[in-house]
């Protein structure tokens, strides 16, 4: 459908209103586009400069956090941060390889367990510390615990732990646990807090001493500075960590009943913003146990479980978790788990399962190319601004702010140097030392903007508004209701009723139209009263014929006509008035129309008191001679009713006809001619009253199933005919 005659198809008075919209629009719509997108433009360049501040200032938090050695605050930063920003939007912390290093979802994840072993254990606090080859530490949910742990359990968690090792390398696994241990706590910003692992430490049995040395194996850091180990051990061993760290060396010293070992802290990557960049070790963790100690005692599963308490005793779980992850890696430790009591949701869960978009973050390809636009030009101030929608279908002002690897930044994160295994990658993102990107929600600006927007044209909504309802009260009175009078007509019209008549009381335009409307409809009445004077066949031939009209001619058809003529009706309309003998012929000639067509007859004429009717089809001669047959029964009916003695006599004929127009150009009739016709109108007039004939020819054309009673009768001669008619006559139920 075109464009234009969708236009057509509109309602007179919407075009109207339409034409006058345009013309409000463009008399003062311009204006109003214009203010509002002034308003828009300012309103999002304010929201603009408060995203670009709140990433300013999260950079400069992160940066000062940095270089005041407190990168153990960082996640604690960003996460209140991120609190706070909460309906805002939501930002991000990437690394120089844009990959984000803090994200929202957390490097563990909880989920329940359907170990029916573990949560009998939990359910039973069953003290069974060997289970399916596995050793079982359980933990007491102790007063100094309950400030977390709510008090109905006594137990709060149990670790389940399959370790491998002998009597000789046990001290050293131990070594290597506390040594985990303390670097976790190190880095969680409780280092200062660290005597707490010593003394945990020395509940273990078996452990006689934990001490933690400054580099130089001079200093008691932590630990009982009154038991330290006599001079010069710890010195001499820190001489050896610094001759030859990579070796795994660990030097020992023997008392009577009592080794110690020695164990290097690292001074890894993460450890140099606070004990800078000098030395290779941040200290020397000293350990003295038993000399008899044995392996029954699960000594170094006792030291996860020391480890472990002390952090969560620091209120820093997500750390311990770091730390049960980072003893997973160690290659004697098989299997390492932690189980709550199933008190928080309902059921057990196993705590601290590595998170799978943790520890695969994806790489962000708009940070990724914003570091190496910022570290090739580091001293213009770099960002990148873009709008997204994101999978809540909010749409969001997008910033992303390098943060800078300047002078100061430089004392830990140096320049890569050309032989650094790493320089290649190194050298391009080396001047950047981090990203923030932010994602603030645009709706309240959005919300904002299209309030204006409505407030600015509401008077232009009004006035439209107003122009539109007088304007359709107006057209409503004068043109829509007259039109749907006359509209209303014409469907009923199209529905065959020419009662109706268009009432429009107006004298212009309109009210001449409905004139001319009720001039057509008193012609179809007309016309309409001419139908019942013709047959259906000669309306059928009619329509759609254009101003030609019907040609004269006509076509061999094969078809069925049935005669039937009322006897003695001469005698009859002699004794009685004529208007009753009208009255009595229009009655029985009404009841045998209505069954002719109730038969699928057409009535092709009434002379005098014959009817003539014609029957198409397959099955024209069925219709035919039960036509005959209702018509002698209902005459019965009638006879009885009205207490008279009408008689009609039927005759029935088939075969090839001429059916078509006859006459004159002026005055012509749709009608059947032939002998085939004629025969039947013999067949009628032969008939006994009461009585129905039918041809043998129209037999023929029964089907050999047919139920009609037929009974064969003496030969007919008729005029015109030089051979007998076979007929026979048909016996009524």
């Amino acid at each position: 459908m075109g464009i234009w005659t969708r236009i057509k198809r509109i309602r007179l008075e919407f075009k109207i209103l339409f034409i006058l919209t345009i013309g409000l629009v463009l008399g003062f719509g311009s204006y109003v586009i214009y203010s509002v997108q002034s308003e828009s433009k300012a309103l999002l360049q304010q929201h603009r400069e408060k995203s670009h501040l709140f990433a300013e200032t999260l950079n400069t938090g992160i940066r000062h956090v940095m270089l005041a050695g407190r990168s153990g605050y960082l996640r604690s930063i960003v996460e209140e941060s991120r609190e706070n920003f909460k309906g805002i939007g939501r930002f991000q912390v990437f690394n120089n390889h844009a990959k984000e290093i803090i994200p929202e979802t957390g490097p563990f994840i909880a989920r329940q367990t359907d170990d029916k072993d573990i949560i009998k254990l939990v359910e039973a606090e069953n003290q069974t510390n060997i289970q399916s080859g596995k050793y079982i530490e359980f933990l007491k949910n102790e007063n100094d615990c309950q400030s977390c742990h709510s008090s109905d359990h006594t137990l709060r968690a149990i670790i389940p732990m399959e370790l491998e090792y002998t009597k000789e390398n046990q001290n050293l696994l131990a070594g290597e646990i506390t040594s985990h241990a303390f670097e976790a706590i190190m880095l969680s910003g409780k280092g200062e807090d660290s005597d707490l692992l010593m003394k945990e430490l020395q509940k273990v049995p078996g452990v006689r001493r934990a001490l933690v040395y400054d580099p130089d194996g001079y200093i008691v850091v932590f630990g009982d500075d009154e038991d330290e180990l006599p001079e010069p051990i710890a010195e001499e061993a820190a001489e050896k960590f610094h001759e030859n760290l990579e070796t795994k060396f660990y030097p020992s010293y023997i008392e009577e009943g009592v080794d110690t070992y020695l164990f290097p802290l690292k001074n890894k990557e993460a450890c140099v913003v606070c004990h800078g960049g000098d030395h290779d070790i941040r200290g020397i963790l000293a350990l003295s146990y038993d000399s008899d100690i044995n392996q029954s005692s699960h000594f170094p599963e006792k030291t996860i479980t020391a480890g472990f308490e002390s952090m969560m005793l620091l209120e820093r779980g997500l750390h311990a978790g770091k730390y049960i992850q980072n003893l997973r890696q160690l290659p004697n430790i098989k299997s390492l788990q932690v189980f709550d009591n199933g008190l928080r949701m309902g059921s057990v869960r196993e705590l601290y399962v590595p998170n799978p978009k943790y520890q695969n973050p994806a790489l962000d390809d708009s940070v990724y190319n914003l570091i190496h636009t910022a570290n090739l030009n580091p001293e213009n101030k770099n960002r990148l601004e873009y709008r997204e929608k994101k999978e809540d279908n909010i749409t969001y002002l997008t910033q992303v702010i390098p943060l800078m690897n300047d002078e100061k930044c430089q004392g830990c994160h140096n320049p890569p140097k050309p032989d650094d295994p790493d320089f290649a990658i190194e050298k391009d993102i080396w001047k950047v030392r981090s990203s923030v990107k932010v994602s603030t929600s645009m709706e309240p600006v959005l919300d904002e903007i299209e309030r204006n927007l409505y407030a600015s044209v509401g008077v232009g909504i009004l006035t439209v508004l107003m122009v539109g309802i007088t304007l359709r009260i107006f057209m409503k009175l004068v043109v829509i209701q007259p039109l749907m009078i006359i509209g209303a007509a014409a469907d009923k019209i199209g529905r065959g009723d020419l009662t109706v008549t268009a009432s429009v009381k107006s004298e212009d335009e309109i009210g001449s139209l409905a004139d001319r409307i009720n001039t057509m409809i008193q012609g179809l009445r007309e016309r309409l009263h001419l139908t019942k004077f013709v047959s259906e066949e000669t309306v059928g031939a009619v329509e759609g014929k254009d101003m030609e009209g019907v040609s004269l001619g006509g076509e061999r058809k094969d078809a069925t006509v049935l005669f039937s003529d009322i006897r003695n009706f001469t005698s009859y309309s002699e004794k009685v008035e004529p208007e009753e003998v009208i009255d009595m012929l229009n009655s029985y000639l009404n009841t045998q129309a209505e069954v002719v067509k109730n038969n699928g007859g057409d009535i092709d004429k009434f002379v005098g008191d014959e009817l003539m009717a014609v029957f198409k089809g397959k099955s024209m001669v069925e219709k035919a001679v039960q036509c005959s047959i209702e018509i002698q029964k209902k005459i019965a009916v009638m006879n009885k009713k009205n207490k008279k003695n009408i008689e009609v006599g039927i005759g029935i004929n088939a075969g090839p006809m001429v059916m078509g127009a006859m006459g004159s150009k002026d005055r012509m009739d749709y009608t059947v001619l032939g002998d085939n016709v004629n025969l039947g109108a013999r067949l009628c007039s032969a008939a006994k009253p009461g009585e129905i004939i039918i041809s043998k020819r129209a037999v023929r054309f029964l089907p050999k199933s047919h139920s009609v009673d037929l009974r064969p009768l003496d030969p007919l001669k008729v005029k015109g005919k030089k051979d007998v008619i076979e007929v026979f006559s048909i016996t009524l139920d």
